[in-house]
């Protein structure tokens, strides 16, 4: 188990960061948002090692 870094970026230069409890070796996360994020980084600031598959 693994606790890692999400930051969430929205329009407008605005952005919030949170943490997800990663599992195992494959995992969906899905987290409720008040808008739509322009972008989403897991790890940011190259602060997680990992080998990360996007879909």
């Amino acid at each position: 188990m693994v606790i890692a870094p999400l930051r969430v970026v929205f329009d407008g230069g605005k952005s919030a960061s949170l943490f997800v409890v990663i599992k195992g070796d494959e995992q969906t996360i899905s987290k409720d948002l008040p808008i739509r994020p322009r972008d989403v980084i897991l790890g940011p600031d190259y602060s997680l090692l990992a080998n990360i598959r996007r879909e």
